[in-house]
């Protein structure tokens, strides 16, 4: 097992070094109507030598090899290009794209910085981007985290904290940091056709609108999702019954088709 970790370490570095692991994108759609709101960006990896490599294998080591530095700017980076090149293809409602911060970025990169020289050097609006972080961001430095959290807000981009009510949930938090979006983590869409009336989704979907927050959930399969999710009064999904994750080439295809059938309407 330490051989095939130091493969991968060795495979990685490379991959880092040369651009190789790309953003994929999958689209979030209003639960009411279906409308495009924008892409989750999630990282892919498909290697020469070991094929397709898992995300959650290869960014748990990229953390804790410190290669996630730089491979966390390098997908902010593209992500943000590829965004601007989408409000182009969809003027009058051009997608959000939702780009994940890891804590060790939080912890050793002055990320505010580091977001304020991407949208600069690519020329997208900050309303066009969302930073997701996790609960785990705030468990290092909570006080630093929030900061600059504020710091990305005042800035114009939207916060979303992602897989709620997974990891460790505090209430406290929740009214103290600048978030625009809670999401459902999948786990907890996924048995919500057996139990209809789900209290913990039902829960953070009301909790998030008494905090004027908008809520998304992540898992949506099928039509059933859909409708169960918005009796719950959520507002947005995101999942396989809308798209896969998309290469950048397939999601421009995907937003041409779209903005086509809305000007035919």
């Amino acid at each position: 097992r330490l051989s095939e970790r130091n493969t991968v370490i060795d495979r990685l570095k490379r991959a880092v070094r040369n651009g190789e692991i790309e953003p994929h994108y999958q689209s979030q759609h209003v639960l009411s109507d279906g409308r495009l709101t924008g892409f989750e960006a999630l990282a892919r990896w498909d290697d020469e030598v070991l094929g397709a490599v898992r995300p959650d294998v290869f960014i748990s080591i990229a953390e804790q090899t410190g290669l996630i530095v730089e491979l966390g700017e390098h997908l902010l980076r593209r992500a943000c290009e590829d965004a601007t090149q989408w409000a182009e293809l969809m003027p009058k409602a051009p997608p959000v794209v939702s780009v994940n911060i890891s804590p060790v970025q939080f912890a050793r990169t002055d990320v505010t910085g580091l977001v304020s020289r991407v949208l600069h050097e690519t020329g997208l609006p900050p309303e066009l981007l969302e930073v997701e972080v996790t609960e785990g961001v705030l468990i290092a430095s909570r006080e630093k985290i929030a900061a600059t959290l504020q710091e990305l807000s005042e800035l114009g981009v939207s916060i979303a904290l992602d897989d709620f009510g997974t990891g460790y949930s505090s209430l406290s938090y929740l009214k103290d940091l600048p978030l625009n979006r809670l999401k459902i983590d999948q786990s907890f869409v996924k048995d919500l056709s057996r139990t209809a009336s789900n209290p913990i989704v039902s829960t953070i979907v009301q909790l998030g609108h008494n905090l004027g927050l908008n809520v998304i959930a992540e898992g949506v399969e099928d039509q059933t999702d859909v409708d169960l999710l918005a009796a719950l009064e959520c507002d947005d999904g995101q999942g396989y019954l809308y798209s896969r994750a998309m290469t950048k080439e397939a999601t421009s295809r995907y937003i041409t088709e779209i903005a086509l059938q809305a000007s035919q309407q």
